[in-house]
């Protein structure tokens, strides 16, 4: 869970593979369907990052629209094998892959 910078909440529900978007109170904002297992969310400057077996996924908090997908799957730089957890800091994307941590500046 985390929030988006404009007064929402931001929730990543692993079990129904859906993210949801509620306002302060909780209340239902939007929600979206990757359609692939969610491992963790990051949100930063009104883009949504999710870490998925295809790559780092980008959305768009204001309206749910899939942005672009970068870091696909493989070995080496620029790839991910098995992302899951994921943090942003500046301008850098953290994301947790197998045993390291690989830093990303998309």
């Amino acid at each position: 869970m985390c929030f988006n910078g404009t007064n929402e909440i931001v929730a990543a529900d692993s079990e129904l593979d859906r993210i949801l978007f509620m306002d302060l109170n909780g209340n239902f904002r939007m929600k979206i369907e990757p359609g692939t297992d969610i491992k963790g969310i990051a949100v930063k400057d009104g883009i949504l990052y999710v870490p998925c077996a295809a790559g780092i996924i980008e959305y768009s908090c204001v309206n749910g629209s899939k942005l672009r997908v970068w870091a696909d799957y493989g070995e080496g730089n620029g790839k991910v094998i098995k992302p899951s957890l994921i943090d942003t800091m500046d301008s850098a994307v953290y994301v947790e892959n197998v045993s390291d941590i690989k830093v990303f500046e998309p």
